[in-house]
């Protein structure tokens, strides 16, 4: 993505490289970290048994 307030031309850039989120599946409470513009999702695992 080009930025157009950096003061030198095609400098591109990624905002923000990884997210976490937590949310639930099937009653079971989940954090998952993702890269959206790369790899796509990096983990996943439960927050509770």
């Amino acid at each position: 993505m080009f930025n157009p307030w950096h003061p030198m031309d095609d400098i591109e850039f990624e905002i923000p490289a990884r997210f976490r989120v937590d949310g639930y599946f099937e009653d079971v409470k989940l954090r998952v970290v993702v890269e959206p513009l790369g790899e796509g999702v990096i983990t996943a695992y439960t927050l509770q048994y």
